[in-house]
């Protein structure tokens, strides 16, 4: 957090990160750090696979994408495999077009 505002006004366009963190649970103030990045032009990305959407929704927040393994503990029982990625359709299109032209 130190360096997040040296880092955005350096031209990071992307922030990344997961809250809580795992293993070490730390967590970090989602929207105060949407606020920085959007000051600067740059996006937030929010992986809240440990929190889950019960406990935690960062769009809800200021995030600009989430994303979950639902792997882990929304599938419960380590019988699927599965990811799900959250945001506006402008932001989510290309990566749609992306997995659809290579079949994923």
């Amino acid at each position: 957090m130190d360096r997040l505002e040296a880092v955005l006004a350096g031209g990071a366009r992307l922030v990344f990160l997961e809250t809580p963190t795992n293993p070490t649970l730390d967590v970090f103030d989602i929207r105060a750090i949407a606020r920085q990045a959007h000051v600067h032009g740059a996006l937030l990305a929010v992986d809240n696979t440990f929190a889950t959407p019960v406990n935690q929704r960062p769009l809800e927040l200021g995030a600009d994408l989430v994303t979950h393994s639902a792997t882990k503990y929304l599938g419960g029982h380590s019988d699927l495999t599965a990811g799900v990625l959250l945001g506006a359709r402008e932001l989510l299109l290309p990566v749609w077009n992306g997995g659809r032209t290579s079949g994923r």
